[in-house]
Order: C-alpha cells, then sequence, then structure tokens
C-alpha cells in the first residue's frame, strides 16, 4: 500500500519546523496556496517594470560581485541567470544527505514563496515538483558561503543538468525527468541570483541538525533515568522544588520528563545524600541543551517565513542589502553543538560510573566474566 503523504501548503499560515521535516523525510507533499501564487506573480510584474524603466538592479541587468559595476544588456539578462548557476555549481567533496537536500529545497521554495525575489511562478513550481517526484539533485558538501555553491547545484537540476538521486537510484537529471514527463527549467531575466541568493542552505542543514538535536535531548533523559535506576541515584535532584526556585524553562522540563520516566520505580535510593554530579545535574545539563535547542528551532522557523534575498523586489523599489547574511541563524548553530557535545559529556561521565566497579557495587563493566571479557570497557573508552 502507499504512504499517504501529509500536505505541505505554503499559504497564510506560518511555515514551522515540523514542516520541513515533514519533507525532508519524504512523508509530506508541497503545494503553493493561492495567496502566495498571487505574490509571486506580482513580484515578477514588479521586477519586470522596474528593469524596463531602466533601474539598475544588481545580478538581473548587473553583473555579480566584483563585476556589479557591469552593465547587462536586455538580450543577454537571460543569458546571465543561467551563467550565475552554472559558475556557481563548483561545490566539493561527498555529495550532501539526500534528507538534507530535501530541505534545502524546501528552506529554497519557502523564501521565494514571500514574494521578494520577483521569480516566476513557474521556478517556485519546479521545486514542488522535484520533491513531490522524489528527483533529488547531487549536491556536493563543500563550497563557498552561504548557499552559493549548494543551491547552484540544487538549481542546475532543475535546469535539466548533473546527476540526481531518482528514487533512491543515482542517474543523469534529463533521465529522471524524462521518466516522469516533467520539463526542465528554462531561466529568464533576474532568476539566476535569486536561485543561488538567501540563506536556504543554512536552513536546511541547521533545520535537519536541529531535528535530529531534538531526538539525542529526548532520549538523553531516557537514558539518564535508566543510569538512575542502575546506581540507584537519590531522587532529590529532580524534586520539583529544586527547580521551581531556580525556574529555567529546559531544567524543569527534563525533571518533570525523568519524574514521569522514574514515577513507581523502586530502585531509587536516598541512602546516598548526594549524588555524583554526571547524576545529580542531569536536569540542569539537559535543560541548558533544550533551551538552546528551543532556541535554535525558533531562530530556524523565523527564517523559514523571512525572505532572505538581495535584492529585495518592492512594488516601488529595489533595495540591495544583505539579509542573505546567516549570522541569526550561524550562532545559534555554533550554540547548538556546544550545547549538544555536553549531552555527550555528561553521557559519557554517567556511562564511566556505571562502569566503575569500585564505585558502583555492579559487575566490572557490567560483564559477567570480567578479565575474560572485556565487557563495555572499549566502548566508554571510545565514548
Amino acid at each position: 500500500m502507499a504512504l499517504k503523504l501529509a500536505r505541505v501548503v505554503l499559504d497564510e499560515e506560518p511555515v514551522t519546523l515540523d514542516d520541513l521535516q515533514l519533507i525532508a523525510e519524504g512523508l509530506g507533499r508541497l503545494e503553493l496556496g493561492p495567496a502566495v501564487q498571487e505574490r509571486i506573480k506580482a513580484s515578477r510584474g514588479h521586477l519586470l517594470r522596474h528593469v524596463a524603466d531602466g533601474r539598475p538592479i544588481y545580478g538581473t541587468n548587473t553583473g555579480v560581485g566584483a563585476l556589479f559595476t557591469r552593465e547587462i544588456l536586455p538580450e543577454e539578462q537571460a543569458t546571465l541567470s543561467r551563467n550565475i548557476v552554472l559558475s556557481h555549481a563548483c561545490g566539493v567533496g561527498r555529495p550532501l544527505e539526500p534528507n538534507t537536500v530535501r530541505a534545502i529545497m524546501f528552506g529554497a521554495a519557502c523564501n521565494l514563496a514571500k514574494g521578494y525575489s520577483g521569480v516566476r511562478l513557474e521556478v517556485v513550481e519546479k521545486f514542488a515538483e522535484f520533491l513531490n517526484s522524489d528527483i533529488l539533485p547531487l549536491v556536493p558538501s563543500r563550497g563557498s558561503i552561504g548557499s552559493l555553491t549548494h543551491m547552484a547545484h540544487i538549481s542546475k537540476g532543475l535546469m535539466g543538468h548533473g546527476r540526481c538521486l531518482f528514487r533512491g537510484r543515482e542517474m543523469p537529471v534529463d533521465e529522471a525527468l524524462y521518466r516522469v514527463d516533467i520539463k526542465p527549467l528554462t531561466l529568464e531575466v533576474g532568476e539566476g541570483l535569486s536561485l543561488v541568493s538567501g540563506t536556504p542552505s543554512l536552513t536546511g542543514i541547521g533545520g535537519m541538525a536541529a531535528i535530529r538535536g531534538l531526538r539525542v535531548s529526548n532520549m538523553a533523559d531516557i537514558a539518564a533515568s535508566l543510569s538512575f535506576e542502575a546506581l540507584q541515584a537519590n531522587p532529590d535532584s529532580l524534586d520539583e522544588r529544586v527547580h521551581a526556585v531556580r525556574p529555567h524553562q529546559g531544567q524543569s522540563e527534563t525533571a518533570r520528563r525523568m519524574r514521569g520516566f522514574l514515577k513507581g520505580s523502586e530502585l531509587l535510593s536516598r541512602e546516598n545524600l548526594q549524588d555524583c554530579l554526571s547524576l545529580r545535574t542531569t536536569p540542569q545539563v539537559h535543560g541548558s541543551t533544550r533551551q538552546t535547542l528551543k532556541r535554535t528551532v525558533e531562530t530556524l522557523e523565523m527564517e523559514l517565513n523571512s525572505a532572505t534575498d538581495n535584492p529585495l523586489i518592492f512594488e516601488d523599489t529595489v533595495l540591495s542589502a544583505c539579509n542573505a547574511h546567516g549570522e541569526p541563524l550561524s550562532q545559534c548553530f555554533d550554540s547548538l553543538s556546544v550545547a549538544l557535545s555536553e549531552l555527550g559529556n555528561i553521557s559519557e561521565r554517567r556511562t564511566d560510573r556505571l562502569l566503575n566497579f569500585r564505585m558502583n557495587g555492579l559487575p566490572p563493566f557490567l560483564t559477567d566474566h570480567p578479565g575474560l571479557r572485556s565487557g563495555w570497557m572499549i566502548p566508554q573508552y571510545v565514548s
């Protein structure tokens, strides 16, 4: 029986990380609602009118980068769009994971759907067609700043060039398009820069990291609760009153979850007046990670609902600025990498306590034949 996909509709409702996860994991079908379609069409009209009025527009009728002072003639502007994509498709390294590519493509569709990029509706629909047909361009993982090379390789795929995964099988993009009767995208005026600009790459890669981080955070609370039982920990460190007088949300949430997991346990003990730090600081450490994850998710969702192109196309003007800069995201991701490493650190210390027979009363390294067998000695070294 075919899996019924959830509808993910870009329209008036805010986009969430749950939406990104549905698309990234192949469990959602992307659609463009009527309001989004109208916004995109209006933005395209604004761009074409500004071009016709002779307004200089970066990357549309000028070169890019250090060549921004070079004027591009009207008959060359569509070629410029194509050249921008192909010249930027120079990434190196092993390909990104398929779900990461899906997440980036969804982030790009969200950015363009805000209606400040000036692309045709057909461009945004092509992202939906590829995602819904499970055609994922191969995207080298290493490249330049922001989304440049990642989005260039994806956009090159939309144009029918390069290689892709089609329903899990690698093949040329044009062959995959032929199999599902999809025409490749032909870029027009002002579309090339919009396809490689913005922060979809950061949103996609960071979004997948946050999704995995949330799972790890939840599993860490379960693992810590099991350690509490195995080591007959004192439950006072989880007492609600402790966390009420230091009411950090993540700390309180972790303690609440662990109290729930341990409710009715007959293995906990108050014989130890005070447990080791790797046990009794669990709510504080896990909770801090949980709060960092919360901030990261909030920032990602803000980005999914933002226009991150440069330039931005308005009805009355075109503004060159830098919403394409990823600093709001990158600071969160730096914090998240530290926060998740702390989960690993405290987990390793609890593992050491579980294996240290001189301190825990359990069989050495949790094996029934110490010496003959090393038990969990070496995995703990690795951790």
